[in-house]
């Protein structure tokens, strides 16, 4: 039924990630586990567990360190079932993730696209937030909306897509960095029949100082927030409305993404003072303020309350 595929390259949390994984009621899966030659005794860890639905594999070199995206690709190749999970090295899934998604799937069969609610959890499991409720279905043009107007949080390890679908269209949408890799797969597989969701809170994201979604490099993260509106603006653009709602949609996600641009360069600016010493911060704000209109109250706002390391 399901294919779960975890590309190993951190080990601190992974022996919690695939035992969350094996504790599932329901138990028609097969779990996959990549490692993307990582230098951490990943083998060890998944040779604790012994039990049949696992498979475990090596790259020969490590994807991860070119391209996120192609390493999530190459895992792809793996999978059996007719569903997968693309699920992290550190992240915890609640007992019966599985046996819900399996519920909307036999509601919902057409859909290629179902999530449940996601809690975002600390370094020693302790609950930081939850992420937004959600309708059980909604349109693609609804649910890119939403995420415009920062009413839907979109991750990776809480999606259980067709795996036929994401083959068909190519795989992973791959942008640098992979920032914005997971939503515009997400936008592309949700564009026919829509993404379903569960409200019932069955994954666990985990938020660390190992996490990837860390600043990096500054320009090609800037570079990708580009090039991710524009994919998004040329998506809806190519979408035909079906009703008069949808025609509506598209109009105000038009109006939602210059506002959605700016909150991800404010976002940007915070993470340059969390991330370096308030010189380099603002070596890096001057560097690059003028080619991507970085703007300056937020600059300000984090010059002020960032202390000097």
């Amino acid at each position: 039924m399901f294919s779960i595929i975890i590309p190993a390259f951190k080990t601190k949390y992974l022996f919690y990630a695939i035992k969350s994984v094996l504790d599932q009621t329901f138990e028609d899966f097969e779990l996959i586990i990549v490692n993307d030659k990582s230098p951490e005794n990943v083998a060890e860890i998944v040779a604790k567990f012994e039990d049949k639905r696992i498979s475990y594999y090596e790259n020969e070199n490590n994807l991860g360190s070119k391209s996120v995206v192609s390493s999530w690709n190459n895992c792809l190749k793996y999978a059996k079932f007719e569903y997968t999970l693309l699920f992290s090295d550190d992240d915890i899934l609640e007992p019966d993730f599985l046996l819900e998604i399996n519920e909307l799937i036999k509601q919902y069969p057409l859909v290629d696209l179902f999530y449940s609610r996601v809690a975002v959890i600390d370094q020693d499991n302790k609950i930081i937030r939850y992420t937004c409720s959600a309708p059980e279905r909604e349109v693609v043009l609804d649910f890119i909306w939403h995420r415009l107007r920062g009413l839907r949080e979109i991750y990776a390890p809480n999606f259980v897509f067709r795996t036929k679908s994401l083959i068909e269209i190519g795989g992973f949408v791959d942008f640098p960095l992979a920032w914005g890799s997971d939503d515009a797969t997400w936008f592309s597989l949700a564009k026919t029949n829509g993404v379903v969701s569960t409200n019932k809170v069955l994954c666990n994201w985990r938020w660390s100082e190992l996490n990837i979604s860390k600043i990096g490099n500054v320009k090609l993260r800037l570079n990708a927030i580009e090039t991710f509106l524009t994919w998004v603006a040329n998506f809806v653009n190519s979408h035909d409305s079906r009703n008069a709602f949808e025609t509506e949609l598209k109009q105000e996600i038009f109006v939602a993404l210059p506002l959605y641009k700016d909150m991800l360069k404010k976002s940007l600016i915070q993470r340059l003072f969390e991330n370096n010493t308030k010189l380099d911060a603002v070596m890096l704000f001057l560097k690059y303020k003028g080619q991507y209109k970085l703007p300056y109250s937020t600059f300000l706002k984090s010059i002020m309350v960032k202390k000097t390391r």
